[in-house]
C-alpha cells in the first residue's frame, strides 16, 4: 500500500538562498533512497511557499530516508532556521478507513490534481465550487471541508483536501467533474504535525552535532 508524505512549507524571505542549497544538498539522496515512488515539487502565488509530495513503497522506506543522517541534520538545521512555519502530513493511500488510520479522529486528505488546460483551467483560487459538477449541492459538501490549499507546477493544478471522514470524502469525490488527465487519491493520515506541535513527529536520534552539512 503505497505511504505518501505532504510536506508544505514557507520559508523566511531571507534564507531562500540556504533552504536552495539545502534541498541541492538532499535531493540526490531522496532520488537514490531505495523505496521513493514519486516526487513532486508544488508552487503556489506566494514565492516562499512550496510544498514537496512523495510517495514511498512502504511506511518503514519513508522511515529509512527521515532517519538518514545527512536527512537528520538538515531537517534540524531547516526547523531551526530556515522555516517560518511548516506542515506535515503522512499517511496510506486509502479506499476505505483501516486498522492503521491515525488514532485522531477520522482525518482524510484528498489530493485531486487536473491539467491547466483542462475544463478546470488554471484556476488558483481556494475555492472548490468550480470542481464539483453542476447540481450537486456544493454548500453541504464544502460545509465539511477542514481545510484547502491550491499548489501547481507548469502543468497541473493540484488542490489538497482535508475530511473529518469517509462518508464525508465519498460525498466530495463523488461529486466531482473529473476530466481528462486528472487523477485523485485519498489519503488516510497517519501523522500530521509541524514545526511547533511536533507531538506526532516520528521518533528519531539526535544528529551528529559534530559532522557538518
Amino acid at each position: 500500500m503505497p505511504y505518501y508524505t505532504i510536506f508544505e512549507g514557507t520559508v523566511h524571505p531571507s534564507k531562500t538562498s540556504t533552504s536552495d542549497k539545502f534541498y541541492s544538498t538532499l535531493a540526490p539522496h531522496l532520488r537514490r533512497q531505495p523505496g521513493l515512488v514519486e516526487e513532486i515539487n508544488y508552487l503556489n502565488q506566494n514565492p516562499h511557499d512550496s510544498m514537496l509530495l512523495s510517495s514511498w513503497v512502504s511506511e518503514e522506506a519513508l522511515t529509512k530516508w527521515q532517519t538518514l543522517p545527512i536527512h537528520l541534520r538538515i531537517q534540524k538545521a531547516a526547523r531551526e532556521g530556515v522555516f517560518s512555519s511548516f506542515r506535515i502530513r503522512l499517511g496510506w493511500e486509502s479506499e476505505s478507513a483501516t486498522s492503521r488510520m491515525t488514532e485522531a479522529p477520522g482525518q482524510f486528505m484528498v489530493l485531486y490534481q487536473h491539467p491547466k488546460g483542462s475544463a478546470h483551467g488554471s484556476n488558483n483560487t481556494n475555492s472548490m465550487e468550480h470542481l464539483l459538477r453542476d447540481g450537486c449541492d456544493a454548500s453541504e459538501i464544502l460545509r465539511a471541508l477542514l481545510d484547502h490549499a491550491v499548489w501547481w507546477t507548469e502543468t497541473h493544478v493540484l488542490h489538497v483536501s482535508g475530511w473529518p471522514d469517509v462518508a464525508t470524502v465519498e460525498k466530495f469525490e463523488n461529486s466531482l467533474e473529473r476530466v481528462p488527465g486528472d487523477w485523485l487519491r485519498r489519503i488516510a493520515v497517519a501523522r500530521d504535525y509541524t514545526g511547533i506541535h511536533r507531538r506526532e513527529a516520528p521518533e528519531k536520534t539526535e544528529p551528529d552535532s559534530e559532522k557538518r552539512l
